[in-house]
């Protein structure tokens, strides 16, 4: 059962896309910041949102978090030639420009292979977790829930 969209997610994904966004500019100014290995945590996080907030199994998780990792890495490295390509420009010694179209594809070819890796340890840690909240979940025989599940079946059976 989908809840409907909150205003929770309208600000997540504005982090989101502002953290994305934000990051850009440093990336290009500062390529040796430790905060730029950070970045690449945005589409696993991005997963797992999608995950939680449609209520998806460690399968679609997993399918969900390679497209989002591929598609980001496509953003990510057109974004980053835009950057990089207006602060070339803003030079009095004006550098190399280079197209953003193929700065992204590569970045995108790139990640589709790295992609299969994170995937796998994202969906290893998806089945463990959703495992390990399935059994919390999970009621005990003796539990009062458990006793009254058991008798509402037992009557319906009976009406039935």
């Amino acid at each position: 059962m989908r809840r409907p969209f909150a205003i929770l997610d309208l600000l997540l994904f504005t982090l989101i896309v502002g953290v994305h966004l934000a990051h850009l500019p440093l990336a290009v100014d500062h390529a040796n910041s430790p905060l730029i290995l950070l970045v690449p945590l945005v589409p696993t996080l991005t997963a797992v949102w999608i995950q939680l907030r449609f209520r998806l199994k460690t399968p679609q998780g997993t399918l969900t978090h390679y497209t989002v990792c591929v598609v980001w890495a496509f953003l990510y490295g057109y974004g980053y030639c835009l950057t990089l390509n207006a602060r070339q420009a803003s030079k009095p010694t004006h550098g190399r420009m280079f197209d953003p179209f193929s700065w992204a594809f590569d970045g995108m070819q790139e990640m589709a292979v790295l992609a299969l890796l994170t995937s796998a340890i994202y969906a290893a840690v998806s089945w463990l977790a959703l495992r390990r909240a399935n059994r919390r979940i999970s009621a005990k025989p003796d539990d009062p829930i458990a006793a009254n599940h058991a008798l509402d079946r037992s009557a319906q059976k009976r009406l039935s």
